[in-house]
């Protein structure tokens, strides 16, 4: 039997301080947000106008938040669906990445580096992919995997009707100006999340989630697939969302840092966000649903998922009417909601929270409301204590490694640590001695010869440890 866990609400919030609302353009309504934190610390949100042609740059370092300092604003298309990335290249500048839904348009390429220094942001250019699949027939989606210099666009080289989102698109990032295609997934995707070796992909007009081995980019391997419209009816719950005119069942996901569970969200009222155990990305299975309701009682949409990979304990929900959602991990096959924001007042489904931004080192969250624009939020210190790191009582290591080039690890405070890798037989390996910072950290492996297969490795940390088992694969 699957879990159902959470809780329901009404409008308002618990365990959420509201820092600031930000309504530049209030009659033009609002899509994604993104931010950046500077190599000097400062933090940033960027968040484009859906209607309105602008995308608003703010400075919410420090007291700022209290008053965000435009750094500028850029011309910007207008559409209701508008995503975007950061990103911080090996040249040593940071780039913006925004698309939109909008036949016609392009990938935004966006210097936002001098905003560390006072500067304003500046437009690089306006990429259509020379070479490449046409993809100014609209994105919907991207994901930026930034140690292996790869974008994803979702939805990429559109066409219309039941064609659309007939594309998923890998680009090489190492020219950050000059994106190149390395290949085309041929399939209708809405959203994807990358993670280690493997792409997880969510349907547009398809009802699926499929994996994608990517270890090689230019050669995606599919591994597995389920069909939600034939689980769904299993379970009680819609197969999909009328929207548009269209039958549409369209999802988005995140996944945990040690890649064993997954969050699934279905942009359908009634579905429930999905569990899954992809410890196995061959045999992806649900174990938990989570309800998304308003007012104790109205179905409503879960749209976006998060995770911060330096504070991984929080999954973050932004659901649309039903506001932003705070989930315990520290089981993370049952999570638990200890905080929610919900400042819309809407009676229609596809209105309120979008999306978020959860990885600032302050702790502030950014919100994007379809109506009210920026809100910047910070859960109660009952909620998230403000030391950095895992809280007491979660497990403070995770593997990402999946080709065993590298292990991430989190640590609860700044202080030396040893790490010590063992074969099945109890030999120590391989073992490594620093000092770092808390939360997340990643380290990478010069494990000499050793083969492929189950090892044990083991993080300290003062008087406290722990121990989890690996399968290192070449």
């Amino acid at each position: 039997m699957l879990q159902m866990a959470g809780f329901s609400q009404t409008i308002g919030n618990s365990h959420v301080t509201v820092i600031k609302n930000v309504n530049p353009q209030p009659t033009q309504g609002y899509g994604g947000i993104w931010g950046w934190t500077a190599s000097n610390g400062k933090e940033f949100v960027i968040l484009p106008s859906a209607n309105g042609g602008v995308i608003n740059f703010w400075d919410i370092t420090g007291n700022n938040v209290n008053n965000p300092v435009s750094m500028g604003t850029l011309p910007n298309v207008k559409s209701e669906w508008q995503e975007l990335k950061t990103y911080d290249a090996p040249n040593g500048k940071s780039y913006c990445y925004k698309i939109s839904d909008v036949t016609g348009d392009d990938i935004y390429i966006i210097n936002i580096t001098p905003m560390a220094t006072g500067g304003a942001p500046v437009m690089v250019k306006k990429f259509s992919n020379p070479g490449g699949t046409n993809i100014g027939k609209t994105m919907h989606t991207l994901w930026i995997d930034a140690p292996k210099k790869l974008m994803y666009l979702n939805g990429a080289d559109h066409g219309s009707s039941a064609t659309q989102g007939k594309g998923l698109l890998i680009m090489d990032i190492t020219d950050p100006e000059n994106p190149k295609q390395i290949s085309r997934i041929g399939i209708e995707a809405h959203d994807s999340f990358p993670f280690g070796n493997y792409l997880y992909a969510q349907g547009q007009w398809s009802h699926f989630q499929k994996v994608y081995d990517v270890s090689t980019p230019a050669t995606p391997v599919l591994k597995s697939t389920i069909d939600f419209c034939n689980y769904n009816a299993t379970i009680g719950e819609p197969a999909a969302t009328a929207y548009g005119g269209a039958t549409t069942p369209i999802a988005h996901s995140v996944v945990t840092v040690d890649g064993h569970y997954m969050y699934y969200c279905e942009e359908t009222v009634g579905s429930s966000v999905k569990v899954f155990d992809i410890s196995d990305p061959a045999n992806q299975k649900i174990v938990a649903r989570l309800p998304m309701l308003k007012d104790g009682k109205r179905p409503v949409i879960a749209h976006n998922p998060f995770i911060d990979p330096a504070n991984p304990r929080w999954l973050l929900i932004a659901g649309y009417t039903a506001g932003m959602h705070l989930y315990d991990l520290q089981n993370p096959a049952a999570p638990v909601e200890v905080a929610y924001f919900d400042p819309s007042s809407a009676t229609v489904d596809f209105d309120g929270i979008w999306g978020a931004y959860m990885n600032f080192k302050s702790g502030v969250y950014a919100l994007t409301d379809m109506t009210n624009g920026l809100y910047l939020v910070k859960p109660d210190a009952t909620v998230i204590p403000t030391t950095a790191g895992y809280s007491k009582g979660f497990p403070q290591f995770a593997i990402t490694g999946f080709d065993s080039k590298q292990i991430r690890f989190s640590l609860p405070k700044a202080d030396a640590y040893d790490l010590s890798i063992f074969n099945p037989m109890g030999e120590s390996v391989y073992s490594a001695h620093g000092n770092a910072d808390g939360g997340m950290q990643t380290l990478t492996l010069d494990h000499g010869n050793l083969v492929t297969g189950n090892y044990f490795v083991k993080v300290r940390q003062d008087a406290d440890s722990h121990t989890a088992t690996i399968s290192l694969r070449n």
